[in-house]
């Protein structure tokens, strides 16, 4: 059997493998407003993300991200973002608020605590 993209198994007549329609996560227990009560950082867009999919660590090129430092928001630009997925597994939070993507549905945000982050003042 073949495993590919939805479109080539449709094009040859072929059942449908390895591709989803749509999956979901689960929603968290912490919402938007609790998330955003102390200061934080808000990535908004990556330049570059990259996750090794064996060991879990994950890197990413800030593009636009907003800074509220308990007060007022502010957008920065530039930096970036590394950890490892094994390392913060225990300590993310999902929010309660979900949004539907091209193929997922999934919490809007994820709150990481005790991120490497640098690059930004």
């Amino acid at each position: 059997s073949l495993v590919g993209p939805i479109r080539y198994a449709d094009w040859l007549g072929q059942p449908r493998r390895g591709a989803f329609s749509l999956f979901s996560v689960s929603p968290g227990s912490m919402s938007l407003a609790d998330m955003r009560a102390s200061p934080y950082l808000e990535p908004v867009m990556f330049s570059d993300f990259r996750l090794d999919a064996v060991t879990g660590d994950f890197g990413a090129e800030i593009r636009l991200a907003y800074w509220f430092d308990g007060q007022k928001r502010v957008p920065v630009t530039g930096g970036s973002i590394s950890g490892s997925v094994a390392e913060f597994r225990s300590t993310m939070r999902r929010s309660t608020e979900r949004a539907l993507a091209s193929r997922s549905l999934c919490p809007k945000a994820i709150l990481i605590d005790g991120l490497s982050v640098t690059g930004i003042a």
